[in-house]
């Protein structure tokens, strides 16, 4: 299944739970004017539906291949990764989410994505140049419309305030 039929089935299949969602990883990054390749489909979805969700996919034909208390990977009729937002934070993300028209789906906003881009480079040194690469370009196409606070919010939860700061500088030189 291409990733463009694979989106649409997750979108309906959540829909259809009644199941909140939005868009993270490659596809997001998509959504908010950077193209990168992905071979999955990311999302974002309230903990409190973890048992919905995994009944839904299931019942459509996925299969569980990793799981812990933060998220789901499934595969079957493609790649699926399913992050939850089980603390306040994240659940506000999922809350302002904005619906990207022409898909009909929602996206995390330019925000959150990088706030969990730290996180993953914070908590996952391999990833590190990839994020920062993702934050940098995500900041080169909306600098002057991102809520800097917002960012620094996140960044100061894993003290990599500093690190935001040199990707700017690196932007504006």
């Amino acid at each position: 299944m291409d990733i463009k039929s694979l989106l649409e089935l997750v979108h309906e299949l959540l829909d259809n739970a009644s199941i909140d969602h939005a868009l993270i990883g490659g596809l997001a990054l998509g959504a908010l004017g950077f193209e990168r390749f992905t071979n999955d489909i990311d999302i974002l979805v309230d903990g409190d539906d973890r048992e919905t969700l995994k009944n839904v996919f299931e019942k459509a034909g996925f299969t569980v291949f990793n799981e812990n208390k933060e998220f789901i990977q499934f595969a079957g009729k493609g790649p699926i990764d399913v992050m939850f937002a089980n603390r306040p934070l994240s659940k506000e993300m999922l809350k302002h989410a904005s619906k990207i028209k022409h898909i009909g789906i929602k996206c995390l906003l330019v925000e959150d994505i990088i706030g969990l881009k730290i996180q993953s480079f914070a908590t996952n040194p391999k990833r590190e140049l990839q994020e920062k690469a993702d934050i940098q370009k995500l900041i080169e196409l909306h600098d002057n419309n991102i809520n800097w606070e917002k960012v620094k919010k996140y960044a100061d939860i894993f003290s990599k305030w500093e690190d935001i700061q040199f990707i700017r500088r690196l932007i504006r030189k």
